[in-house]
């Protein structure tokens, strides 16, 4: 039982740091739009819907393309 704790705290350990390093990119984006898609969607883990009614897109299409074109502005900076 102990050995599954750890191994726990070890993965939960790695998933907070692996966010850490998430968050601080989306950060470095200067288009809030962008910086926002990609928090509400893979940080947050929201649902493409969630995201198109947060963000108030008229369609999931918008904020598909908004996605696409923040994940290229991510990509510049790996």
């Amino acid at each position: 039982m102990i050995d599954l704790i750890g191994e726990c705290t070890d993965k939960e350990r790695e998933y907070v740091e692996l966010v850490k390093k998430a968050e601080e990119l989306i950060a470095k984006i200067p288009q809030e739009n962008f910086r926002q898609v990609l928090t509400l969607r893979y940080i947050a883990r929201n649902s493409w819907k969630t995201v198109r009614d947060k963000m108030e897109y008229k369609d999931e299409k918008s904020v598909f393309s908004c996605n696409r074109y923040a994940l290229r502005e991510l990509q510049k900076l790996l």
